[in-house]
């Protein structure tokens, strides 16, 4: 042979040992991450052009991304500590449920006093699940132009249904109010049925998470559109202390001052707690 295929041959070997050396390091069966969750859809990212409303131009959700915002794990009682690893449960084994005609919740409704932690444990179960995050913008969302408001919702609906993500309803009763309120106009009756037709649509598409500081507020038809339903209570004694004790770290808090800011802060809300501490 000549000098020419001699080289031709050596890189030709070359080639071929490297592959199969790649091959011996691709594992036979590929297993998902625990905290992943199989969706439909393309892959939100950070530079996606977000939906905006058509008159003014405002955005009409804000996206994070669990993998540039680290959240600690909330501190709860052992009850909603339960209940919600029950749910984190139920979409870690999505397909398996569905194979056996069990469908997983795809939507859940938190519920509970201002300053509980219900937008905080939405944003961890979130990221327990690698997932990104589109909290709708209710103030951007709500329009006084007649059918500017629906279209909002349908918009911002079509957008979270085309990409995998948490849809995230902060202030859910501001667009799902009672609808046979007397001193509501007939605008509040359609967006609410723009809402619940928008919900029905996504069932089967994605995770939806509600929050709500006024249940009593919420028309009874948006309540069957969230098959789990969380109230987030105010923390009892070893909640306060946990949280006392979390945010007094970098201060170097005696135990005794802990043990007595979480007796002084009975009745108070996380976020209180938290402000407490910070004083302190």
């Amino acid at each position: 042979q000549s000098q020419g295929d001699a080289k031709a041959a050596q890189s030709l070997r070359a080639l071929l040992t490297r592959s199969a050396r790649e091959g011996e390091m691709v594992p036979r069966s590929l297993t998902p991450s625990r905290g992943t969750l199989s969706l439909p859809g393309e892959a939100l990212l950070p530079t996606t052009t977000l939906p905006a409303d058509r008159e003014t131009g405002a955005r009409l959700v804000d996206a994070t991304f669990p993998v540039t915002t680290f959240i600690p794990k909330p501190i709860f009682p052992p009850p909603l500590e339960r209940a919600t690893q029950m749910l984190l449960d139920e979409w870690r084994n999505a397909e398996r449920l569905s194979a056996v005609g069990a469908p997983p919740s795809m939507s859940c409704l938190l519920t509970g006093a201002p300053g509980t932690g219900k937008t905080t444990l939405a944003h961890w179960l979130a990221a327990q699940l690698e997932l990104p995050v589109l909290t709708v913008r209710v103030d951007a969302m709500m329009s006084s132009f007649l059918g500017t408001t629906s279209r909002n919702i349908a918009q911002v609906f079509s957008f979270a249904n085309r990409f995998r993500c948490v849809l995230l309803i902060d202030e859910l009763d501001s667009l799902a109010k009672v609808r046979d309120d007397a001193n509501e106009v007939g605008e509040i009756k359609r967006v609410v049925n723009a809402l619940l037709q928008n919900l029905d649509t996504r069932a089967t598409i994605g995770l939806t998470l509600g929050i709500t500081n006024h249940p009593n507020l919420l028309d009874s038809a948006v309540w069957r559109r969230f098959s789990a339903q969380i109230e987030v209570p105010l923390p009892g004694w070893e909640a306060r202390e946990g949280i006392v004790a979390r945010h007094g770290e970098a201060a170097q808090m005696p135990a005794a001052v802990v043990a007595f800011l979480a007796a002084v802060t009975e009745g108070s809300s996380g976020a209180e707690i938290e402000s407490i501490v910070n004083l302190y």
